[in-house]
């Protein structure tokens, strides 16, 4: 029932998908992309810029989150932010590896375990509505929706675990150990 309601949705997607990969914009990314790949960087950038970089990005990635409630108070759209966040500082550490070593794999390693956590968390908060609008549109055309609402609160369940660990994860990643060679 949920793939018959969902399949009008997906194959308008589908086609915004094909516009977007067909546009003459799409076609000059791939085009700049090669041409870099081809080139190489223009200029060079110190290791301690990297570093630089990367511990910005960490600290705007910290921010998005409210310094009164922390992980475990935050609504889910501060989390949804925050991993947004924790994506792009993740990707400024994978820049500076190379040159970082094995300090910058490890940070890398646990602000993906951090970024995942903050994934999970939203594919269940996004599941979990997606299931109350087609249970309440399978109510309003008088089918039978106890189904729905079980799906419903194994999705409020699975949110609610994610919440829970994002403090452990997030100490793992803060953790001055793992940060530290930032600052350096």
């Amino acid at each position: 029932r949920l793939k018959q309601r969902l399949a009008h949705e997906t194959a308008r997607a589908r086609e915004r998908l094909v516009q977007a990969l067909d546009s003459p914009r799409y076609a000059a990314l791939l085009d700049a992309l090669d041409e870099l790949a081809g080139t190489g960087p223009t200029r060079r950038v110190s290791k301690r810029r990297l570093r630089r970089r990367a511990r910005k990005d960490l600290r705007r990635a910290d921010h998005r989150l409210d310094p009164g409630t922390g992980l475990s108070g935050a609504s889910d759209g501060r989390l949804h932010e925050a991993r947004k966040a924790y994506k792009r500082a993740r990707y400024a550490v994978e820049v500076v590896r190379p040159v970082a070593g094995r300090s910058a794999a490890r940070l890398r390693k646990r602000l993906k375990a951090l970024q995942d956590e903050l994934g999970a968390h939203q594919d269940a908060v996004v599941t979990a509505a997606l299931l109350r609008q087609q249970g309440m549109t399978a109510y309003g055309e008088g089918e039978n929706t106890f189904t729905y609402g079980l799906l419903y609160g194994r999705q409020q369940r699975d949110a609610e675990l994610r919440r829970n660990r994002l403090p452990r994860v997030s100490r793992r990643a803060a953790s001055a150990q793992v940060r530290g060679w930032l600052d350096g």
